[in-house]
């Protein structure tokens, strides 16, 4: 139960929070800090397991305007204090992220009479790693123990432009001029730069390594052992937890997560959880890996170290090759590589994802050389490892060097494991099926994936069972008025508490919904064709600061070659610039009294907030109904359909009236915001399930004229 002295704390400091700044309370925000606290006082564990068996978690859907991060951090921080949990606060985007670091903590801090530290978490590989950068700047010798086990990646001596960069680095680091934090560094660092001065878990020698004091990412994460509130990302926390949980952050069940943006959590999870092996281009790291071995073999029989290894580790390389230059043949006289009309490139998904008898027999096989290799270079990063305190002079950079690059192929030899070990698995009936599909990239490599089809059971088990409790929010977590949907692919259980907080915002007055009698059946492809070459340019040919949003490249481009040379002037689109040299260049449009018509796809669709004068009509071209073959989507529709269900119904509707809603969140983003939608696509009008679709919308007034 939720104590009277919570209660008290919370509503003082709410109180103390809106008088410092003053505002006054909002509704929504009252709503929201009474469903978290009772959620939170609410919380069950089981004694013997550890595990929480009720109450803790709530799940909100907050409208825009709500102010939905005061709302959760006033009743989470005092109630993770009392009960001596970690709070972290998680979001989906860099900008939440550093608003919420530089711009709301702070002000609860200041403001609410609320006693806490906060700090930020980031991934080891946000970080430099002083003895990377180091080698570097060596020149390390691959015969002399260093090993170049991503030949695509990382082969080779730096660059002369890579070297100067790297000796600015270190200039920079070693005066303390900069912590060896990524994103802190004044310019950007290209990928294929950083990942040469970063490192993993895999490859990195923790205490042992002469840096440690010096470490950037030891010392970050000191930070947050004494920090009370922790902001991180969902990647993070889902990395975290493929980990087992405690890697990184705190243990589950030593902390209350706020999931903001909330909705990705699902889509995100399945990411972390897929697995994939390029089958070509692991058999060339293989053969990379046999044939720089030798050296650091030399190197540790020098050094008297992992003697077993030593004698095991090239057959076991060799043995991996050899099964895995077997499994294409086998693959190739069963399946014949697909023709793509739409020039995407070919791809095979195993209905029900069962991977065929023949097949999974030699997936069986790759799976055990893996383990075999996997364990031999695990001994021997190991073994290189605990003698690394007695090395010294050279001997000791090149154990470093060599235990990075065993260190790496280990990571690498984990990531092929997954993948065999997901293909030789038979599902069981009682549990959902895995999506299992062939892609052949550009070069003709195949790529083996598989995904579960729902994050569900792997959220279950291993956050919201474990977890003492739980946030989730964002303005789009219900579809079609309820919160199926998120259940469905988040795993939540039907006992949570579940609750749509509504917007402040005056809809009904400030904006408008307008099906035009020019709104086409996209089916129809003549019209369609008529109405984005014709009808559309004319549509949005004035003053008014439009957002124009395409659910497929190909007619974003099919109007922009419509467009005349006054109406192209007038027009930016997505991937015409960077992303932000697009908005950059429409919102100074704008400001000089130009007009301005900027088109996006799905990606502008959501978290794009241009406020007031910079949006004033959004027009939706089609329905946002997904592409029925994407691999996890196809999978996860088949299921549906043999348990007797209706995956149109279920699946492809409310997921259109998630993104339906987040396009239209596009035109009000503050309460002086004013506009019009404007829906294209009659379907939503002729077609039994439009209705669903047109009362899941905000409440505009309409104005329909088909």
């Amino acid at each position: 139960m939720l104590k009277d002295s919570d209660k008290s704390t919370i509503q003082k400091a709410y109180s103390r929070y809106l008088k410092a700044n003053e505002l006054g309370p909002r509704q929504g925000q009252k709503e929201m800090i009474a469903h978290i606290a009772r959620a939170m006082g609410a919380v069950e564990i089981d004694d013997e397991s550890g595990e929480r068996i009720s109450g803790g978690l709530a799940v909100i859907e907050a409208g825009t305007g709500t102010g939905k991060t005061i709302a959760y951090l006033i009743p989470t921080i005092p109630l993770a204090k009392r009960h001596d949990k970690k709070l972290i606060v998680s979001t989906a985007t860099v900008a939440l992220q550093e608003q919420i670091l530089h711009k709301d903590l702070p002000a609860v801090l200041r403001h609410s009479g609320l006693s806490f530290s906060f700090e930020l978490a980031k991934g080891r590989g946000r970080y430099l790693c002083p003895v990377q950068l180091q080698q570097q700047l060596t020149n390390a010798d691959p015969s002399q123990g260093s090993l170049g086990l991503y030949p695509d990646e990382t082969d080779g001596l730096p660059t002369k432009d890579q070297r100067e960069l790297f000796e600015e680095l270190k200039a920079s680091f070693d005066a303390r001029r900069w912590e060896g934090d990524r994103d802190s560094w004044p310019d950007s660092i290209e990928d294929q730069n950083w990942r040469r001065v970063t490192t993993d878990h895999n490859r990195c020698t923790g205490r042992r390594c002469e840096q440690f004091n010096a470490c950037p990412f030891y010392q970050a994460r000191e930070s947050l052992e004494t920090a009370d509130v922790i902001v991180a990302n969902h990647d993070l926390v889902l990395a975290d937890l493929r980990l087992g949980g405690g890697a990184i952050l705190s243990r589950p069940e030593d902390s209350i997560y706020v999931f903001d943006e909330g909705h990705h959590l699902p889509d995100k999870a399945l990411d972390h959880f897929a697995a994939t092996c390029r089958l070509n281009g692991s058999i060339k790291w293989l053969a990379s890996l046999e044939k720089q071995l030798p050296p650091v073999l030399d190197l540790a029989q020098k050094l008297s170290l992992g003697l077993a290894a030593v004698g095991e580790l090239p057959r076991a390389v060799a043995d991996t090759i050899r099964v895995q230059q077997e499994f294409e043949p086998v693959m190739n006289d069963l399946i014949e590589i697909p023709v793509n009309d739409r020039n995407d490139l070919p791809r095979y998904r195993f209905p029900q994802g069962r991977v065929p008898d023949q097949l999974r027999s030699e997936a069986e096989r790759n799976r055990d050389t893996y383990k075999r290799l996997n364990s031999w270079l695990g001994r021997f990063r190991d073994a290189l490892q605990d003698g690394i305190e007695l090395a010294v002079g050279d001997e000791r950079g090149q154990l470093e060097a060599a235990i990075a690059g065993v260190g790496a192929a280990v990571s690498r030899g984990e990531e092929n494991l997954a993948l065999w070990e997901a293909w030789s698995d038979v599902d069981a009936a009682d549990r959902l099926p895995h999506a299992r599909w062939i892609t052949w990239m550009n070069d003709g490599d195949p790529l083996l994936s598989c995904s579960p089809i729902l994050a569900s059971g792997t959220l279950q088990s291993k956050l919201w069972n474990r977890c003492f409790g739980a946030v989730v929010t964002s303005a789009t977590l219900s579809s079609l008025g309820h919160f199926d949907r998120f259940k469905m692919r988040a795993g939540t259980a039907a006992e949570d508490t579940y609750a749509i907080v509504q917007s402040p915002f005056d809809f009904a007055n400030v904006a408008e919904l307008w099906i035009p009698p020019i709104a086409v059946d996209p089916s129809q492809n003549a019209a369609f064709d008529h109405l984005i070459e014709a009808d559309l340019p004319k549509l949005v040919d004035d003053e008014i600061a439009t957002l124009v949003l395409f659910t497929a490249r190909r007619h974003m481009e099919q109007y922009v070659e419509a467009l005349s040379a006054e109406q192209l002037e007038a027009t930016l689109y997505q991937g015409q610039y960077s992303r932000s040299r697009v908005l950059e260049l429409h919102r100074a449009r704008i400001d000089e009294g130009k007009r301005s018509c900027l088109l996006g796809l799905a990606s502008f669709a959501e978290g794009l907030d241009l406020p007031g004068k910079y949006c004033e009509r959004v027009v939706i071209v089609k329905l946002p109904f997904s592409v029925p073959d994407a691999p996890v989507e196809a999978q996860l529709s088949e299921w549906i359909e043999s348990e007797g269900g209706n995956s149109f119904m279920q699946v492809s509707v409310p997921d259109a009236s998630l993104k339906l809603v987040q396009a239209c969140g596009r035109l009000i983003r503050t309460e002086t915001d004013t506009g019009q939608v404007v829906l294209l696509d009659k379907r939503v009008i002729t077609k039994r399930y439009g209705h669903q679709l047109l009362n899941s919308l905000p409440p505009y007034r309409r104005r329909i004229e088909v």
